[in-house]
């Protein structure tokens, strides 16, 4: 049979263990998570675009629904981090592409990725903010745990593939994102800067 989706032979190939022994695995790396390592660049950072050269436009964002989604969405890992705390998160979130050079994500009030962009609006700042596209399986499994409030995804990811995952600064703001991934997108939100 086929591993479709979120099925547990899809969970115990990412974390590369067999299905009855996932849930020892999270267990696991909940008690023992890795802090990251942090590199100078990385496979995220081969090739580099930048101002009007990084139009959203050279990236495969299809339309899910046509007739329905009034543009092309992408639902992946979204990092953020608190102004004051430094506390980073990485969470999914669904986030439409507004035109080449801006998209509307989808911030779920009472969330933290919510509380950390609005640690910097409110203080009149524009907030950091990276889309990780193709992250390690394991990057991505750990960020759609929900753990309380300054406990770090990429910890949990760590222990979930028993190595740190690595890290590497984002170009053009000042936050942390996962060196393998394929691609990252970085931005900003203005205070203010709201759609419907």
């Amino acid at each position: 049979t086929a591993a479709r989706g979120a099925s547990p032979a899809s969970v115990g190939l990412a974390l590369q263990c067999g299905v009855d022994e996932i849930n020892d695995k999270v267990i696991d790396a909940l008690r023992r998570p890795l802090k990251p390592r942090i590199l100078e660049n990385g496979f995220c950072q081969d090739a580099v675009h930048l101002g009007r050269d990084a139009g959203l436009s050279r990236l495969p964002i299809v339309t899910w629904t046509p007739g329905k989604d009034k543009a092309p969405y992408l639902t992946t890992i979204v990092v953020t981090r608190d102004h004051d705390t430094g506390i980073a998160n990485m969470a999914v979130y669904r986030t439409m592409v507004r035109d080449d050079h801006s998209l509307v994500v989808n911030l779920s009030p009472n969330r933290q990725g919510t509380r950390n962009v609005k640690s910097w609006t409110e203080k009149g700042k524009k907030a950091p903010i990276a889309w990780v596209i193709a992250a390690e399986p394991a990057v991505h499994l750990a960020t759609v745990a929900n753990l309380p409030y300054g406990k770090d995804e990429i910890e949990l990811a760590g222990g979930l593939k028993g190595e740190a995952v690595e890290l590497v600064r984002c170009k053009t703001i000042d936050l942390l994102v996962p060196a393998r991934a394929e691609i990252i997108v970085e931005g900003e939100i203005s205070p203010g800067e709201v759609d419907d």
